[in-house]
């Protein structure tokens, strides 16, 4: 799973390098630092009980650049960029900016077309299939529908993950 959205990741973020004017010698490092950026952030997020945030971007509520959990990605991506690749601030800045949110987008797309696993993306974003498993097995010992809404969805299933972490 986590290649997948690496995969993702990569795509969107060797395109956007480009147009951002960062050297083709740094694409592939920066692409790397993006991805691990991303992962860790929304790893990060999940383990500080920052449900309503990922919520709200998986459900594709709001503008995902706006998201606080996304806000962070970028802050902690533009430090990596400018600190350890040494690329100029403004142009680490510019395209955090642009290719955090773009990823993001493909991957919710990708959820919302049913190509990813709700129980896959957690599983990965919590640290394997067996953590999913288990979010999964609180969810249906405490009753699927978390929200009573009559749905089982995402918001069901980070209700389930605050008291996993």
């Amino acid at each position: 799973m986590l290649e997948q959205i690496q995969q993702i990741i990569e795509q969107v973020s060797s395109k956007e390098a480009g147009a951002q004017g960062i050297s083709s010698e740094l694409t592939s490092s920066v692409a790397q630092a993006t991805g691990s950026s991303i992962i860790s952030g929304l790893k990060d997020s999940v383990s500080n009980g920052n449900i309503s945030q990922l919520t709200d971007l998986f459900q594709g509520s709001g503008d995902i650049a706006s998201n606080g959990a996304v806000t962070s990605i970028v802050s902690n991506l533009v430090g990596t960029l400018s600190g350890k690749l040494g690329i100029d601030s403004g142009v680490a800045n510019n395209f955090a900016s642009s290719v955090v949110p773009q990823a993001l987008a493909m991957l919710v797309s990708k959820l919302k077309d049913s190509n990813f696993s709700i129980t896959d993306l957690l599983g990965a974003f919590s640290g394997g299939s067996g953590s999913a498993g288990g979010i999964m097995d609180a969810l249906g010992g405490m009753g699927l529908d978390q929200n009573k809404d009559g749905k089982v969805g995402l918001d069901d299933a980070m209700s389930a993950l605050k008291g996993l972490f």
